[in-house]
């Protein structure tokens, strides 16, 4: 659960980048049309803008017409300075993914020792109840003995007398 909430997290990261980079492409496209009507050529897709064959393209374009407006170096800055974000950006985030795979497998560990401590808990629990059941045992066994110890002595004492008594008869009677 924890795994799929980080991943979440880092998707949306992502959307947001992307949402931003639509938003400076649509205004860097609105700057354009205003600074001179230059267009960008329809061949050229986003995916163009990583490997950097874009701006060849492009400059290529440029030798064949002449020297680029300044509008346009402003575009081609811009641009390299988005793809230098995004570049890092995309490097966070596969930062961030190693993050989450680390820490996944240490949540898994984690679980891993709990279900295992939880085990020896539940022995250790065990244990103790049969340990109080045997001390209620040994209590009520030891109770006994002293009732019976008690009943014995006095049976013994009663004895005693009474013998003590019947030699007392008999040598008063011989």
């Amino acid at each position: 659960n924890h795994h799929r909430g980080q991943v979440q997290v880092v998707q949306a990261m992502a959307r947001d980048v992307f949402q931003l980079y639509r938003e400076q492409k649509a205004f860097r496209k609105q700057q354009t049309e205003q600074l001179g009507g230059v267009r960008r050529p329809t061949s050229m897709l986003p995916q163009d803008l990583a490997d950097g064959s874009a701006q060849v393209a492009w400059r290529e374009k440029q030798d064949d017409g002449g020297a680029p407006s300044v509008g346009q170096q402003l575009l081609e800055e811009e641009n390299k300075s988005l793809l230098i974000e995004m570049r890092t950006v995309n490097s966070q985030v596969e930062e961030v993914q190693k993050k989450m795979i680390e820490i996944a497998e240490l949540a898994s560990l984690f679980r891993t020792e709990i279900i295992s401590q939880s085990a020896t808990i539940d022995q250790i629990h065990e244990l103790t109840e049969q340990s109080t059941a045997h001390m209620m045992q040994g209590n009520e066994n030891m109770e006994e003995a002293t009732k019976d110890g008690f009943s014995s002595r006095l049976t013994m004492l009663a004895f005693l007398l009474i013998a003590s008594a019947c030699v007392l008869f008999l040598d008063w009677y011989s």
